[in-house]
């Protein structure tokens, strides 16, 4: 007797979500690599710049035979996690000049894609005097670079300060970001106001104008914490150098003394925060000074009130409100706090008082049978404490008389009662008839 095996195919989808260890994922994975190369500014040079794309598709395989099908039932084209390479611009480097401003977005693409920046050193400029010899021991200034555009450089520049010397020019244009240009100097002294509506190379800006600024910040409230509160104040002066030697002279002809825009910086209120008190309310106003002032502002989240049964235990899936804090003052919450309405239940005490902003406060409550034993325990006890209080009567017909002229009242005092308990039920618990 011959037995005859007879093998199917069982094809399955195989991808990024449903790998099989038999295939490789370089069957339906790619990572494709678009690259900036730069050189030419030595240790300036940047390090290339890359971007990549990640292509994904779907297999078929076959469990059976082991194998990929080609146009298989679950195979899908190629995809790309993006469609393009974003555009990629050159960075601006101080002292050279790129040969390409901006790589271009390009549509992504199935093979590697690569582009080249060459850099190249910036021109200089060459101090000569007024016979056209250039001036010993003069620094042969570089080009100021183009912060917003890596191709160029500044087209006016500034002239470089040369001891000894004024330039005749105070600027150049730069045609020829590479091309040198000569600067022609004069030997003649020249006293100048240096201030932030004259400025000086040579002068930093802090030896004339210094800000300052008060921060507020302010943490501990989460989502809802305010952003810093700035207040900035700044302090000029001008002072007197000497161009040609680029020194400052004291005492010179157009210096003063220090002077700021402001004096104070104005009282900062804390803002309100419902749910959370903070540590201080204001920061009161502060005398500018030639330093930075930092104050920190912390929020800490309310108590709430913990609504508990008779045995103390919390009860289950009630509110437990916040406090309300003080609307005008961040550091308080109102001293009293009405208690929250539950179902079914009369509190203890409607309004509860606050003696730490920061600290749960529980409050109980009663079913109105715990309510009902609990006033007719407080009024036994009531009389119990009223017989141990009176004088003993000696003739006993006056005290059976004395009692049925006291139960009359007594009688009406209880109706009396019951009906003001319900009218406090009744207000609390509207519902109730």
């Amino acid at each position: 007797m011959r037995f005859h095996t007879y093998l199917v195919h069982k094809y399955i989808a195989v991808d990024e979500k449903h790998p099989k260890k038999e295939v490789s994922p370089a069957y339906y994975r790619r990572i494709v690599t678009a690259r900036v190369h730069y050189q030419g500014a030595g240790d300036l040079t940047p390090a290339d710049a890359e971007q990549t794309v990640t292509w994904t598709r779907t297999v078929t395989y076959d469990e059976v035979s082991r194998e990929i099908i080609d146009n298989g039932m679950y195979t899908t084209k190629w995809l790309a996690d993006k469609d393009i390479f974003e555009a990629t611009p050159t960075p601006v480097i101080k002292g050279f000049c790129a040969d390409i401003g901006l790589i271009g977005e390009h549509p992504v693409t199935e093979t590697d894609l690569m582009a080249t920046v060459t850099y190249a050193p910036v021109g200089k400029m060459i101090p000569i005097d007024e016979h056209g010899n250039e001036i010993k021991n003069a620094m042969r200034s570089p080009y100021i670079n183009d912060p917003y555009d890596p191709v160029r450089v500044l087209f006016t520049e500034e002239v470089p300060e040369v001891q000894g010397y004024a330039p005749v020019n105070n600027t150049i244009s730069v045609n020829d970001p590479f091309s040198d240009t000569k600067v022609t100097y004069t030997l003649k002294p020249r006293y100048i106001p240096v201030n932030s509506e004259h400025p000086y190379r040579p002068i930093k800006p802090t030896m004339y104008s210094v800000p300052v600024k008060e921060t507020v910040k302010y943490q501990g409230a989460g989502e809802q914490t305010p952003t810093a509160r700035l207040q900035a104040a700044r302090w000029t002066r001008t002072l007197t150098a000497d161009e040609n030697t680029s020194e400052l002279i004291d005492n010179g002809k157009y210096t003063t003394a220090w002077k700021v825009d402001k004096n104070h910086y104005a009282a900062v209120k804390t803002p309100v925060i419902d749910g959370y008190h903070a540590d201080k309310n204001i920061i009161e106003a502060k005398e500018v000074k030639k330093a930075d002032l930092n104050f920190s502002v912390v929020y800490q989240a309310n108590g709430r009130i913990v609504p508990v049964d008779a045995k103390d235990n919390s009860l289950v899936g009630v509110e437990q409100p916040s406090y309300v804090t003080d609307p005008e003052d961040a550091t308080k919450v109102l001293p009293k706090q009405g208690v929250p309405r539950i179902l079914n239940y009369v509190p203890e005490q409607e309004v509860i008082t606050v003696g730490d902003a920061g600290e749960d406060t529980r409050v109980k409550y009663y079913t109105f049978n715990e309510w009902s034993e609990l006033k007719a325990k407080k009024k036994a006890e009531q009389k119990h404490k009223n017989l141990k209080t009176k004088k003993p009567i000696e003739n006993k017909d006056e005290q059976e008389k004395k009692e049925k002229v006291e139960e009359k009242p007594k009688a009406a005092n209880s109706d009396q009662k019951k009906k003001q308990d319900h009218k406090v039920l009744k207000h609390i618990f509207p519902w109730m008839k």
